[in-house]
């Protein structure tokens, strides 16, 4: 999957350069920077998406357009400057509604009603454009087209770029970001020694130390957490119980495999949707399939089909929410008011996942991932259980003072009960 990281960096570079207006006119107003902010904080309360007073709205053109609040090139004629500069009880919004625009927004929204007052989408449901480099000064700072926009913001802030780091911190720093761990005292020596042989030769020594760590198998353990995150992962309950999920694992391990395999995102996608529906024969994409099975489950609810809708709303947010990059639940009962998704959509989609039991496992489990589990499960019992034994007693006159202290406080009949063995009680 390294092979799309690269590709998302330049996309929401592309992203942020069309978020913040690059290449437009000087002076040139963007509504979703500098108009929308105003309206969602001032107006919408009263205006937008859940209240109309007076039948006024005012988070869509049409909807403003209809009751003159906006005349588009004529902000004399727009309703919305003539409220918001009154001297009256007219103004607004009205005082009990917090602070009155200031100067400088009231100029913003004269502006961009004289500019033609258009409502822009939010950039994230626009089609990416490729930005144009904007032009820098110190052209011979900039390695690659990113470096061009960081560049740029820096000289529009009258900062230069930090000093070019050492090869010391160099490896560190890349070390840490690719395998979350620190190099070697012998990993160091070595890449400081080609990277400092000769300035002809930098990039070559970088790009070998990028792909030693990229090979190893700590990359993937390193980057799959992030995913973790994503997929609610987790190797015990932790709701209303501490109870251990003892198949959690074989899911982390497809992860740190497919990374450190450097598979194509979009079969990493497919196999954790639909793995066992589209690739029947292959048992890690049944494996993958644990993306949806991490929800938290409360494993003693009586009403079963409340428990069923609860774990398909869950899958239906988190599915929304890593695939889509949206506040998916939001849907869950009402139209989404801000983003552009409907209550009947949400269903729709959770119509997908409509055929999952409460009670789905996975059963088919790849041998070589079983081995490697048992194999790693018996030599951290060996190794730790030493060390475990030490701990425990270490804390044992520790434990006896707290028990001792604890049951003080209870009559003799609850302290025969309390310091029964567990088999006893």
């Amino acid at each position: 999957m390294r092979r799309w990281q690269p590709f998302l960096l330049v996309f929401f570079v592309s992203c942020a350069a069309n978020a913040t207006a690059f290449g437009q006119p000087p002076g040139t107003v963007d509504f979703q920077r500098d108009i929308r902010p105003i309206l969602a904080n001032r107006c919408f309360k009263c205006h937008g998406p859940a209240k109309q007073e007076s039948g006024m709205r005012l988070d869509t053109r049409e909807g403003a357009m209809k009751r003159k609040a906006v005349v588009p090139g004529k902000p004399d004629a727009s309703r919305l400057l003539e409220r918001v500069l009154a001297e009256t009880e007219e103004r607004m919004p009205p005082e009990e509604a917090g602070d009155q625009l200031k100067p400088a927004q009231i100029e913003l929204l004269k502006k961009w009603i004289a500019q033609g007052a258009e409502y822009s989408p939010h950039w994230a449901f626009t089609k990416p454009k490729p930005a144009p480099s904007p032009k820098v000064k110190d052209a011979k700072w900039v390695k690659n087209p990113i470096d061009a926009f960081i560049l740029a913001r820096l000289e529009k802030e009258g900062l230069t770029p930090s000093p070019e780091a050492d090869a010391h911190t160099l490896i560190r720093r890349v070390t840490l970001d690719l395998t979350g761990l620190l190099p070697t005292p012998a990993e160091t020596d070595a890449f400081v020694k080609d990277y400092t042989s000769a300035p002809s030769i930098r990039d070559a020594a970088l790009e070998k130390l990028v792909d030693r760590l990229l090979a190893s198998p700590h990359y993937g353990e390193r980057q799959t957490r992030h995913w973790l995150d994503l997929a609610r992962y987790a190797e015990s309950e932790g709701f209303k119980s501490d109870e251990t999920r003892p198949n959690a694992w074989r899911y982390r391990d497809y992860v740190i495999k497919s990374f450190n395999e450097n598979k194509p995102y979009d079969r990493f996608v497919k196999e954790q949707l639909a793995g066992d529906e589209l690739f029947p024969n292959d048992p890690w994409a049944r494996v993958a399939t644990a993306f949806n099975r991490h929800y938290p489950d409360e494993s003693n609810a009586r009403v079963l089909a409340q428990r069923r809708q609860e774990i398909l709303d869950d899958i239906t947010d988190t599915v929304g929410a890593t695939f889509l990059s949206m506040t998916y639940g939001c849907a869950r009962c009402h139209d989404h008011k801000f983003d552009p998704i409907l209550h009947t959509d949400y269903y729709r989609l959770q119509a997908f996942f409509a055929n999952t039991s409460a009670d789905d496992q996975i059963s088919m489990i790849p041998p070589d991932a079983l081995q490697l589990y048992e194999a790693k499960r018996a030599n951290w019992e060996k190794t730790s259980q030493p060390v475990r034994d030490k701990i425990v007693a270490l804390l044992a006159p520790q434990k006896a003072a707290i028990l001792k202290e604890f049951v003080d406080k209870y009559p003799p009949e609850i302290q025969a009960v309390i310091t029964k063995a567990p088999a006893d009680r």
